[in-house]
């Protein structure tokens, strides 16, 4: 399903740029540019923006410090911002029993039983099964238009404020190693659907 920003990037103002790759080397990348208001927040350690899409669904991207991901959010503001975010695309693949892997050492054990203790009696009467496998693929396009994504959409309600005095714009470049958070955001509270960093 595709997303689209609420608020798009102008294709004529994404620019080639450096980024700092996880390793400390430079690479090429295009960097789409815009400035408006946004929810942001920053600290001593990290700055965060969400960039809402259409429906009820953000992406926010952090710069530094992901720890404590809930907090950072609920301390955003709005404030003119000027984002310069690389266009990326990320594509993962979870086979070869990863993902089992992963949930015996969760805990899991009576879904994964091969020897099958009824682990799914409840579901279907005198059923012997048991989880061999669990395969996923996730592929996440980002670019001037939004979000490519298995994922629904989401709506960002903006609030109005009265004209003090002009503010200088913050300034958000990812050119950095950074990671991103797709989430939904009701009265419900957030769920998050899928999150990943952009290392190289």
């Amino acid at each position: 399903m595709k997303s689209s920003w609420t608020k798009t990037f102008d294709e004529h103002s994404t620019k080639e740029d450096d980024f700092t790759t996880i390793g400390g080397g430079k690479v090429k990348k295009e960097f789409m540019h815009q400035t408006d208001s946004f929810a942001y927040a920053e600290g001593k350690d990290y700055q965060l923006v969400i960039l809402p899409m259409e429906g009820n669904i953000k992406m926010a991207i952090v710069i530094g410090n992901n720890e404590n991901i809930s907090d950072k959010l609920a301390k955003t503001t709005y404030e003119d911002v000027i984002v310069d975010l690389p266009k990326f695309e990320v594509e993962t693949s979870y086979d070869k029993k990863e993902l089992i892997n992963y949930l015996t050492n969760k805990g899991v054990v009576a879904a994964l039983d091969s020897q099958g203790h009824g682990a799914f009696e409840d579901m279907i009467d005198g059923a012997d099964l048991y989880i061999d496998n669990i395969i996923q693929k996730t592929k996440i396009k980002v670019d001037e238009n939004g979000t490519e994504a298995a994922a629904a959409t989401a709506i960002m309600m903006f609030d109005t404020t009265a004209m003090m005095e002009p503010k200088v714009p913050k300034e958000f470049k990812a050119d950095i190693p950074f990671s991103y958070y797709i989430y939904t955001d009701s009265n419900n509270g957030q769920e998050l659907l899928f999150f990943g960093e952009v290392v190289q």
